[in-house]
């Protein structure tokens, strides 16, 4: 902890006033005792982790005028510290308890203007003497004093509330700081920077910080009885709460009672023991390496997280009841963690237990729901009368809810082991995601942390990369996700999977098996985030200056893949991430070099320079880099060429291996000639339909199921669409309401009601079951679904219900959709009902639209009630005169669909597309 000495200000009449704050590790401000962000009252853990420290550090500038402005006295600034990520960047920084000062630091700088002209500064300085430059003002440090004695973000915080005082951060500190030793608070001292950040390249954080979006109750709690201890003594009591979902936060405990030293420990799990979540107690080695406790380890396996919280209590939980009733209760809960979980378990001694009047059972608990606080940009809903309807609304909610669970500072893979920026991850959600979420400058944010660390890691030389590069010709299990090439040396451009860069453990003298470091470059499918996140953010949200930001790294990154490509590329580590279909054995950090073994992994990473390219090319055109459209687009063609050429099996009309994510991505990029595309989509189906197909045995985890989509990440965000788009939406329809494990269904439907990190259900350690990967498809397909075309972007309303069969299964769908560009996006709606009869849409088009709306397809009713000769009729019934012509509301196609209707005016459109007998 730190705080500033007093300081006043110079008179009441202040206009503005701004703290402007960086550091490594997080912090946490205040003035006066009262938190400095008043625009976000619930933030923790600013400036967050989304930066390449060596390339940049982020600063957040607070609005503190409300806490200033009309008092003349005396102010302190306090500061708490921890580590967040910086523990996990590099060897310097290892630790977690209070008394390691390393990587944590602040830097702050207050400016305060008055009405008559004048400036006041106060900063952050470690000069002894009261100097103009500090504003007058030193600072002093405490690990002594610091309650949090420590602090780690995979396994938790221990808080002594036995040393806490209350008022250290007020002017009154100098009556604390005399209660406490004379060593408690020393001189502030320099920050060594051991880590060599770039302290002096500042970048203001314009993103919304990471906060407590929600308190939420348990649903139900119980206590564990003594014989379903697993061999504890019944001295342990323990007490469950299940929060009814999964969630990425902390819980909050408050006590009244408690003798001073009484612990409190809080363990956090996805899952319980006991299948109904009734009377078992929780068990959270499931994230713990090889059932190892790792809770008091400096250095520590990457997936190795106890999400374990402890709480001494000390003299202000033991308050005596007074003569108006009884006293506060003492509340606490972590401020430099957060955790991954549906419930937590209470635990405490039995002798400790009896000094809180009521027991373990009085003691209040309720759950901090902790992610950045972006805002919605859009929802869909189906009609819950149907089965069908309530997965699919089962299936929305759990995908939000697993994607908010993912997003601090960055996009991450999950709230619990690992909680990293794994970059194919983001890429495979990121059209989801910004259908479901306003995440323009969270993206426009990483995808400079992106570029920062193309920079600064572009050889094996370079000293301020924290990346080790691989071993060239081999894969040893510690070189996690090497590639087997050594590229000629020529590492421009690439990039590592993880963005930013926390490698899993420095090198571990105890345990030399967990010394694993990061790999450079990464896997092509991972690095091709870097060109198809900043297309779909430009295509949701028109941001050219984002595009040109984030357009040298993706060209960087596609002549990379040039240079290393023949001119296919042929490397890569991670495959199909999770696939049911994937290669036997399992091809991953066992081989050096791709071959038809593993035709899998060869079209997986062709496919991603395809898709990087075809992104890069598209993103030229929008920020106006005509002869780069126009050499990406010719190189793209080229690609094309050669990945039919060298994957299509003539003999059997399909790309070889039989796999489905080999069929569905070159569909999807528009790969395959029009003249094979019957035969690859014919294949496909069959694939995913057929009980004697490939992946449809017991130990590929289709347990016979069918249809069974059994591609891993990268097939199976496009899995959907193709099949929709190539005359199969019965099918993708199927897939999509399917509860049959494997399926999106039975993940929402089984506990904890996130979506999982593999199809088949988690088991010990290795996947977690909040994970939003596997959902990047699903959640944008729900959207098509309800009726808001893929083709829709800033500029492009486009309005396509799905197929007559399918929209009558759905019954009715509600969706909303931010349209527009930058500031000006605003919300448009579509609401649609269908009977047998008719089929009723209402249209919102919101007036600072300026876009086009265009309504692609319509499907008629059925008619099936009417007896003889029917004609399904397109009407307008909208309030205000004719929208469009006659002659568009008549246009069909083959199977009556009313298409191609453009609308000319904003606010309400009301169509009856209604049956007239003949």
């Amino acid at each position: 902890m730190l705080r500033s000495s007093p300081f006043s200000t110079w008179n009441s009449t202040m206009v503005s006033a701004s703290l402007l704050a960086s550091g490594v590790g997080c912090f946490s401000l205040t003035i006066n005792g009262v938190s400095v962000d008043t625009a976000y009252p619930t933030s923790r853990m600013d400036p967050g982790f989304s930066t390449a420290p060596r390339a940049r550090l982020l600063y957040r500038a607070y609005d503190v005028l409300p806490l200033l402005n009309g008092t003349v006295g005396q102010f302190v600034v306090g500061v708490r510290l921890g580590f967040c990520k910086y523990g996990f960047l590099y060897n310097e920084c290892e630790g977690a308890h209070a008394t390691h000062a390393k990587c944590r630091a602040v830097s702050l700088q207050l400016q305060m203007a008055y009405a008559d002209g004048s400036n006041e500064t106060v900063w952050t300085n470690t000069n002894r003497d009261v100097d103009d430059k500090s504003g007058g003002v030193t600072w002093t440090a405490t690990t002594v004093a610091n309650p949090t004695r420590y602090t780690h973000l995979y396994h938790g915080e221990i808080f002594d509330a036995r040393i806490e005082q209350p008022g250290w951060d007020t002017p009154a500190a100098a009556a604390v700081e005399a209660a406490q030793t004379a060593t408690a608070w020393q001189p502030a001292t320099a920050y060594p920077n051991p880590e060599r950040s770039r302290l002096d390249v500042l970048s203001l954080h314009k993103f919304p910080p990471i906060g407590v979006a929600a308190v939420v109750a348990p649903v139900k709690s119980w206590t564990v009885p003594a014989n379903a201890s697993r061999g504890n003594t019944s001295a342990l009591l323990r007490r469950v709460f299940d929060f009814g979902n999964n969630y990425a936060g902390v819980t909050e405990v408050a006590v009244r009672g408690g003798a001073p030293g009484v612990v409190l420990t809080m363990r956090h799990t996805e899952i319980a023991d006991d299948s109904e979540g009734r009377a078992g107690p929780v068990n959270n080695t499931f994230y713990i390496e090889n059932g190892k406790n790792c809770f008091d380890h400096v250095l520590v396996d990457g997936n190795c997280a106890n999400q374990t919280d402890r709480l001494v209590l000390g003299a202000r939980a033991g308050l005596a009841e007074t003569a108006v009733g009884d006293p506060p209760p003492y509340v606490w809960s972590p401020l430099f963690t957060y955790h991954g979980f549906r419930y937590m378990q209470l635990e405490m001694s039995a002798g400790d237990a009896a000094t809180i009047p009521g027991g373990i059972e009085s003691i209040g608990v309720k759950l901090h729901h902790v992610h950045t606080l972006v805002e919605s940009a859009g929802n869909v809903e189906f009609d819950s009368s149907s089965a069908d309807g309530r997965t699919l609304n089962k299936i929305q909610r759990g995908y939000l809810q697993t994607q908010r669970n993912n997003l601090h500072s960055i996009p991450t893979d999950c709230p619990t082991r690992e909680k990293r920026g794994w970059m194919a991850d983001a890429a495979v959600t990121s059209a989801s995601a910004l259908l479901n979420f306003r995440l323009a400058s969270l993206y426009t944010n990483y995808l400079r942390t992106v570029a920062d660390t193309q920079v600064i890691a572009t050889s094996c030389s370079n000293p301020d990369s924290p990346y080790a590069c691989c071993n060239p010709r081999t894969n040893v299990t510690n070189d996690w996700g090497c590639t087997g090439s050594d590229f000629a040396g020529n590492l421009t451009g690439a990039l590592p999977t993880v963005v930013p860069q926390s490698r899993f453990t420095a090198f571990n003298p105890q345990y030399p098996s967990l010394s694993q470091q990061p790999a450079w470059p990464g896997d092509p499918i991972w690095m091709a985030a870097a060109a198809i996140l900043p297309l779909e953010n430009y295509r949701r949200t028109g941001n050219v200056a984002a595009a040109k930001a984030a357009y040298p790294a993706a060209k960087a990154l596609v002549d990379f893949y040039a240079r290393h490509g023949n001119p296919l590329i042929n490397f890569g580590a991670e495959n199909d991430w999770l696939a049911i279909e994937a290669c036997r054995p399992f091809a991953r950090r066992k081989w050096a070099l791709p071959g038809p073994t593993c035709l899998l992994a060869n079209i997986s990473f062709a496919s991603a320079q395809v898709a990087a390219t075809d992104a890069v090319a598209r993103l030229a055109e929008a920020v106006g880099a005509d002869a780069d459209a126009h050499r990406y687009t010719a190189l793209l063609d080229v690609l094309k060429q050669t990945f039919h050429h060298d994957f299509f099996d003539n003999r059997t009309g399909a790309y070889a291996g039989g796999y489905q994510t080999v069929q569905i991505l070159p569909l999807y990029f528009n790969v395959t000639p029009p003249v094979e595309t019957a035969s690859v989509v014919a294949a496909l189906v069959k694939s995913l339909t057929d009980p004697a197909g490939p992946v449809h045995d017991v130990e590929h985890g289709c347990n016979g199921t069918t249809p069974c989509l059994a591609s891993g990440f990268w097939g199976t965000r496009y899995a959907l669409q193709v099949l929709a788009q190539y005359g199969h939406a019965n099918l993708s329809f199927a897939l999509a309401t399917k509860t049959a494990a494997p399926s999106w269904g039975a993940m929402v439907n089984s506990k904890p009601g996130t979506l999982w990190e593999s199809w088949v259900p988690p088991t010990g350690g290795a996947q977690s079951r909040d994970h939003p990967a596997f959902g990047g498809g699903i959640a944008a397909y729900l959207y098509v679904l309800a009726g808001i075309a893929d083709a829709t972007d800033h500029s492009h309303l486009v309005i396509a219900l799905p197929q007559r069969v399918v929209a009558a299964a759905i019954g009715w769908a509600k969706v909303a959709v931010d349209v527009g560009k930058d500031a000006a996006r605003t919300k448009a709606s579509l609401q649609w009902r269908m009977t047998d009869e008719e089929l009723n849409v209402e249209i919102y088009v919101p007036v600072g639209f300026t876009g086009e709306t265009f309504i692609a397809s319509l499907p008629p009713p059925l008619c099936s009630s009417f007896h003889g000769e029917h004609a399904p009729v397109l009407s307008d019934e909208s309030d205000g005169g004719t929208l469009f012509s006659r002659q568009d509301l008549s246009r069909r196609d083959g199977e009556g669909n009313a298409i191609g209707i453009s609308l000319y005016t904003t606010g309400i459109t009301r169509l009856r597309f209604g049956c007239v007998a003949g």
